[in-house]
């Protein structure tokens, strides 16, 4: 499984995102955010819908319309250990100060990651029996 990149390679051809291009509900868009929310105040006020994303969870890159409330849904979803919710959540890089930990710890984690890739290496070298040319 990869992370959507919103098929950036077809973007950059001008083309649009293969969902958005093959979406059978054609209910999916991509451009500006200040346009995308234009359009779903349009649609919310045109059909008596809500909006999810502007606002909450830190403003989400994905706009939700529904005729339900965001907070009834949420309601009828099973709770649980690593299960989806639609609670407000604190938007951990709201904060400069957590931005700037994050940059300054990012290199530490990338080093300690590789010396222990190299000492795992090493040491299944080191299990390999003489004369063995086999690369773990």
């Amino acid at each position: 499984m990869y992370k959507c990149d919103r098929c950036y390679n077809r973007i950059a051809e001008g083309e649009l995102p293969a969902c958005i291009e093959q979406c059978p509900e054609d209910v999916q868009t991509i451009g500006p955010r200040s346009e995308i929310l234009q359009e779903a105040h349009r649609i919310a006020d045109e059909e008596g819908a809500y909006i999810y994303g502007e606002k909450e969870n830190g403003r989400t890159n994905t706009i939700y319309i529904s005729p339900v409330p965001f907070e009834t849904l949420n309601q009828a979803i099973d709770r649980g250990p690593g299960q989806p919710h639609l609670d407000p959540v604190e938007d951990k890089m709201a904060h400069a100060d957590n931005l700037a930990k994050a940059m300054l710890i990012a290199p530490f984690a990338g080093l300690a990651a590789a010396v222990s890739r190299v000492y795992k290496a090493t040491k299944d070298i080191s299990k390999q029996p003489e004369g063995s040319n086999e690369v773990g």
